[in-house]
């Protein structure tokens, strides 16, 4: 029995690159928060923190979020459009 296993990757690039860029955003705000001459950083933190959330909203809502789903999790159509003669 071969013993070879490949990773298998559940979540596509962009997605694991939003993870951790939040959780390195809202730590270094968390960090920064008590820090009068910090405060920029702090600052920076937020926008990045609210940037990131609308890229992931952004992505999520994309076909090609879609399209990376494994077939058996893609949304399934409940109706067609049919055009009428």
């Amino acid at each position: 029995m071969p013993t070879d296993t490949k990773p298998v990757r559940v979540w596509d690039l962009p997605t694991r690159f939003f993870h951790w860029s939040l959780v390195a955003s809202f730590a270094t705000a968390f960090l920064t928060a008590e820090s009068e001459k910090l405060r920029n950083i702090h600052v920076l933190a937020g926008y990045t923190l609210a940037g990131l959330i609308v890229f992931r909203l952004l992505w999520a809502s994309s076909a090609a979020a879609i399209r990376a789903l494994p077939i058996s999790c893609r949304p399934r159509r409940s109706w067609s459009i049919t055009s009428s003669p």
